[in-house]
């Protein structure tokens, strides 16, 4: 069974892939940048990536898409991306993403430093998943709070799961019943991965 969040990136990753050709026209981390190196999240969807610190330079495109669909198509990230920031300047991030492993090559290049934050951390060091690391619908948009606690407890208590991915958390349509929903949600990658059912009455107290 395919993760919600791997059909969702095969499906629109085709539109995502920045072509080559642009890599020599980004815009380097220059004298009055401050080099980072910080490990971010980002918080929003279809957030532009462009060649230079500004929104007067020009949005990275997609040239594969935009040959095959005959209209311009341009490479986003979201919070389902994990970020390196190389640097700061101003109000711009130059960031190369890191996760998921596929963007790496391709998604490369300058945002707004206001869509990236820093990811909660527990006293032990561990991550903590917050709101802004899922990506809510209408279907499971009523159940943030049980959601975000069911994820963090499977992370923490699940000894295989090794890795999450909180954009998987979804409703399950085979084991909800009417008033009872259940959710799951991914952990590890690749033939490493299984799902995680849970409901609300196994979160406990």
């Amino acid at each position: 069974m395919l993760r919600r969040s791997t059909i969702l990136w095969l499906s629109i990753s085709i539109f995502m892939l920045a072509s080559p050709a642009f890599a020599s026209s980004l815009v380097p981390c220059g004298p009055k940048s401050v080099r980072t190196g910080n490990i971010l999240g980002v918080t929003g969807t279809d957030i532009n990536i462009r060649l230079g610190p500004g929104t007067n330079y020009e949005k990275i495109v997609n040239q594969k898409a935009t040959n095959i669909f005959k209209k311009t198509m341009y490479a986003h990230v979201d919070n389902s991306v994990t970020v390196r920031e190389i640097c700061r300047q101003g109000d711009w991030s130059r960031i190369d993403v890191i996760e998921p492993d596929w963007l790496r090559e391709s998604h490369r290049g300058w945002v707004a430093s206001r869509f990236l934050r820093r990811y909660e951390k527990d006293a032990t060091g561990k991550r903590v998943f917050t709101e802004n690391d899922f990506i809510w619908d209408k279907n499971i948009r009523p159940y943030k709070k049980v959601i975000i606690a069911g994820v963090n407890k499977i992370y923490r208590e699940n000894s295989r799961c090794k890795k999450i991915d909180p954009t998987s958390a979804y409703l399950s349509g085979s084991r909800s019943k009417p008033g009872k929903p259940v959710f799951f949600v991914t952990c590890n990658e690749g033939p490493e991965a299984f799902n995680v059912w849970f409901s609300e009455q196994d979160l406990g107290d």
